[in-house]
């Protein structure tokens, strides 16, 4: 959904759509600057992947903000955008009948940009010919061998010297007439290295799920996402069991679900049902109820009721270089759980305006939860509301220039909690407005907004209000091929973040809140036919009005360089220097990352190599994309390097697998890491510091049977 937003007064919206109809008339008979463009069939057989084309020559950062939604469900996380096309592999054949591709450009702020629709059909499968079996089994499975033949100055305990790790995946589907089954498992495997392994278990499924599907009807078992965002169901990816039933009367569908709460790695909890002490179960039904125009309105309801234990989640994603040396850095994470067992139900309606660039969203939810007792509180039951509404304008300036606008509310209540959305913060009430104009390789957008604790105006509870404000502008100039031949294609991005945090109520006794927060970016973009570079700066600025912490003021160049060399070679160096000026210390701290990557192939592709080198020096406590804060000191340096050489010894086939022979070398030093702690949660091998030189064996096979 583009928008989402409570249900609030409908008297301003339909003011504003009174004030905006004239504006809209021209909407669909102007175009967009680009659009997509479908494929010449408008059927696709059940399986297949969706596939538009997009324009071969945008940008990184157009790439970049492009969403896909496929039956205005986001799917652009699962959706590959490169190459001058967008492809999407459902993990989940779409049901049988009329579906809806739409695209959308997001600029810096979120404002949002069409690009074009695609209305296509998913057919079923030809009946098996005579001497068919009705059923597949595809997949592979590949594994590393790796002798450590070389080692120093490795601290203790020291890793396994051999070990075999590798990764495999294997579907498969039987189908009757107008039915269908499917049985998916994806996961790695391998001795305990520090990484692969989590609580003992050597072998551990990324994904597993069985499906059966009859026309537009489904049951899935095992990982899956539910598909709703809105104030009681967001961001439920869980593993569990679901079905969806399609209902003929006024186009109306439901689905229900039964999942975990918490998050499942490996084997444990199985497909994750029947555990009723964690697990959320629910419904939801949606309807069409205009003939004809399915996005005209449409019409939410649903409830949810759950239990989740209580204490800290570990999450350990499974790392996706442990197929290879050296292996993947698990990007994990410790979040907090609301424990404690509740339910919660929702309504919602959404509205795209026929023949009109506007969309209306407005929804409401309730929720009864049970807060167990904690730190001497007594246990509590509380129930509380949500609610919002939005709004989204867009509108084709001309054939080459675009504007969009939104605006939303949001009410959600102090002890609003619903366990089938645990991304959703309770105790807020904002209010965002965001406008974008485009054209002619120029975008500006800019956003404000107001935040505040929803506490109701309690003079024994302080309420803190943000007021976060942005401006962004990005600029590619079309300049002729004389001055881009020496300066490369050219590109601006430059933006400005203001957050001003206050209190608005204060009781006696209480700590003021009174803080200013100021960032801003340029950058410099040059692209030429195999060479790219980029300059850039930041600046920022923290003032603290109540003298509780010290003022600062941050700034730090940044530099990038991305070389291809031939056909398969490249060198990439990454530069950022951060210096923080304590203002009421006159102190300064600088933190610097380095990092530089490059490879090529030689020998008819038969051997390749790569090198990587990296230091990372951060004071802030969080080290990006690595591992949770939780887990490090206050001051962590970060020196890695690794080498790599491959011998492609028996190249691989469509029906056999090759064989790669090679030589890796890791070396690693750090300071500042709770070693402990890191062995504790699964992450030892980012403790281990020395010199590693391995000697490695891979090789990954194919699996194929019945029809072809």
């Amino acid at each position: 959904m583009i928008a989402r937003g409570p249900e609030g007064s409908w008297t301003a919206v339909l003011g504003a759509l009174g004030l905006l109809a004239g504006a809209t008339a021209s909407a669909a008979a102007s175009a967009p600057s680009w659009s997509i463009s479908p494929p010449g069939r408008d059927a696709l057989v059940v399986g297949d992947t969706v596939e538009v084309a997009v324009p071969a020559d945008l940008s990184p950062a157009q790439l970049a903000s492009i969403a896909v939604e496929i039956d205005q469900i986001d799917v652009t996380a699962i959706t590959r955008i490169g190459g001058g096309k967008i492809v999407y592999a459902p993990p989940q054949p779409l049901s049988l009948g009329a579906h809806d591709l739409r695209v959308v450009e997001y600029a810096a702020n979120g404002e949002i940009i069409p690009r074009g629709d695609w209305k296509f059909t998913e057919t079923p499968r030809d009946k098996p010919a005579a001497g068919t079996r009705g059923w597949t089994v595809k997949g592979s499975v590949g594994v590393t061998a790796s002798e450590r033949i070389a080692e120093s100055n490795l601290s203790q305990p020291a890793p396994p010297r051999f070990t075999i790790n590798g990764t495999f995946d294997l579907k498969a589907a039987r189908t009757m007439a107008e039915w269908s089954a499917e049985a998916t498992l994806k996961g790695l495997y391998g001795t305990d290295n520090g990484t692969s392994a989590v609580g003992g278990q050597a072998v551990l499924p990324a994904q597993m799920q069985l499906a059966l599907r009859h026309g537009k009807d489904n049951l899935i078992v095992g990982d899956q996402t539910i598909p709703f965002d809105n104030l009681a169901i967001g961001g439920l990816s869980r593993r569990g069991i679901s079905g969806h039933l399609a209902v003929a009367p006024l186009d109306a569908d439901a689905t229900v679900f039964s999942v975990r709460d918490s998050s499942l790695a490996g084997f444990y909890g199985g497909l994750g049902i029947g555990d009723s002490s964690d697990i959320v179960s629910g419904g939801v039904l949606q309807a069409h109820p205009i003939p004809g125009l399915a996005k005209a309105l449409t019409l939410q309801a649903g409830a949810v009721t759950g239990t989740s234990p209580g204490g800290l989640s570990t999450v350990v994603p499974y790392p996706g270089g442990n197929g290879s040396f050296p292996p993947g850095v698990p990007a994990g994470g410790v979040t907090a759980v609301q424990s404690g067992s509740g339910s919660a139900w929702f309504v919602a309606a959404n509205s795209e305006i026929p023949a009109t660039g506007l969309k209306l969203n407005a929804q409401f939810a309730s929720s009864s939860f049970d807060f167990p007792a904690s730190s001497g509180e007594a246990a509590t039951h509380a129930d509380d509301n949500a609610y919002g509404y939005g709004l989204n304008f867009s509108h084709a300036l001309t054939d080459r220039w675009a504007f969009t606008a939104t605006g939303t509310y949001q009410q959600i209540g102090t002890f609003f909690t619903s366990l089938a959305n645990p991304t959703l913060a309770p105790d807020r009430r904002s209010t965002t407005g965001t406008a974008t104009v485009s054209g002619d390789g120029l975008t500006v957008a800019a956003s404000d907004g107001v935040t505040e604790d929803n506490t109701d105006h309690n003079p024994a509870l302080a309420t803190v209000r943000s007021l976060p404000r942005s401006l962004s502008l990005t600029y590619a100039p079309t300049l002729p091929i004389a001055v881009t031949s020496w300066l490369g294609t050219p590109s601006l991005n430059a933006s400005r973040q203001d957050a001003r945090t206050h209190d608005v109520e204060l009781p006696g006794g209480a700590q003021p809140t009174d803080s200013d927060v100021v960032n801003g970016t340029v950058t410099l973009n040059f692209a030429y036919p195999h060479l790219s570079w980029q300059i850039g700066v930041t600046d920022g600025d923290f003032r603290d009005y109540t003298s509780q912490q010290d003022n600062t003021h941050s700034i730090g160049p940044t530099f990038g360089l991305n070389l291809t060399l031939g056909g398969s070679g490249f060198l990439a160096l990454n530069l950022q220097l951060l210096d923080t000026h304590d203002l009421t210390q006159d102190t300064h701290t600088l933190d610097h990352n380095y990092s530089l990557t490059g490879g090529d192939s030689f020998w008819d592709n038969r051997l390749s190599a790569q090198l990587s080198v990296s230091v990372n020096h951060n004071t802030q406590q969080i080290i990006p994309g690595s591992i949770p804060p939780q887990l490090v000191g206050s001051d962590v340096v970060l020196k890695t390097a690794s080498a790599q050489l491959t011998w492609h010894a028996i190249p691989a086939t469509k029906h056999r697998g090759g064989l790669d022979v090679g030589l890796a070398s890791s070396w690693n030093d750090s300071s500042g890491l709770n070693t402990s702690a890191l062995t504790t949660q699964g992450f030892a091998a980012l403790a281990t510091r020395g010199f590693q030189g391995f000697l490695t064996l891979s090789t990954r096979w194919p699996l194929e049977m019945g029809d072809p």
